[in-house]
């Protein structure tokens, strides 16, 4: 393994659970000799993309891994196009709404819009969403290539810390994905932890690739069917607005 995939593996380790991690921590997790993960976090504390915690030899991510956020999110056009419609969708929803961008393999929320009601879904800017089980995954999934999908359902799906009732099924997985691809949006419906739905539509670049999704996510027992169906309307309209902003002239997908 390189110096660099080493230290990336263990920036990967950080997370908003285990957002401090000591050297021990670091070593078990990635495998790597405890002198090797030292040598790799003095230079990443020295370059400020890592620091240590005050009082304690614990680390975090550095103050510079916020400058590169703000950088990156200045080279995806996406995320403006799409605050002022995640914000719409949240009031005509009256439920939280969101926008995660596809990264391979994950999603990553973008934009977020809770919903003013007492009990409600919750997003955090920045977090990372499973692709098998989040609405916004399924959706994006659904608009992939099948080979992707087969790719993805042949190996282990990756349990999340903290989420022992995720959807883990690769057979279920599928169907929701084919499900999804017939009717243009996604259910996710206590997929990702047994007490929310969402319901997710993909967003399409101007080339007529999946770049992103948005949802309507909110606590379980206030969604029925027909509130899902809603949702789902609202959630392909948007996606729709997001995708024709980006460039994306396929209207027979995006809307």
């Amino acid at each position: 393994m390189k110096t660099i995939d080493k230290a990336v593996s263990l920036l990967d380790q950080f997370s908003e659970r285990s957002n401090t991690l000591g050297v021990t921590d670091l070593a078990r997790a990635t495998g790597l000799d405890k002198s090797v993960v030292h040598g790799l976090l003095r230079s990443l504390a020295h370059n400020g993309l890592i620091e240590q915690v005050p009082e304690g030899r614990k680390y975090r991510l550095g103050a510079k891994m916020l400058s590169y956020g703000h950088v990156r999110a200045a080279s995806m056009p996406v995320i403006e196009c799409a605050r002022g419609v995640v914000r719409e969708l949240r009031d005509q929803a009256g439920e939280s709404a969101q926008l995660s961008v596809f990264l391979g393999d994950e999603m990553q929320v973008v934009v977020a819009f809770e919903s003013d009601q007492p009990a409600r879904v919750g997003f955090r800017v920045g977090r990372a969403l499973s692709l098998h089980c989040s609405a916004v995954g399924l959706a994006v999934l659904s608009a992939l290539p099948a080979d992707f999908v087969d790719d993805l359902l042949s190996k282990p799906l990756k349990r999340l810390e903290g989420r022992p009732d995720m959807l883990m099924d690769p057979k279920r997985v599928r169907m929701l994905v084919e499900e999804a691809r017939a009717r243009g949006v996604a259910y996710a419906d206590r997929t990702f932890t047994s007490d929310v739905t969402g319901v997710g539509a993909p967003v399409f670049g101007a080339g007529g690739e999946p770049i992103a999704a948005v949802a309507v996510s909110a606590p379980a027992h206030r969604v029925d069917r027909e509130r899902m169906e809603q949702f789902g309307a609202l959630a392909r309209a948007a996606a729709a607005r997001i995708s024709a902003a980006m460039g994306y002239a396929g209207t027979e997908r995006a809307a």
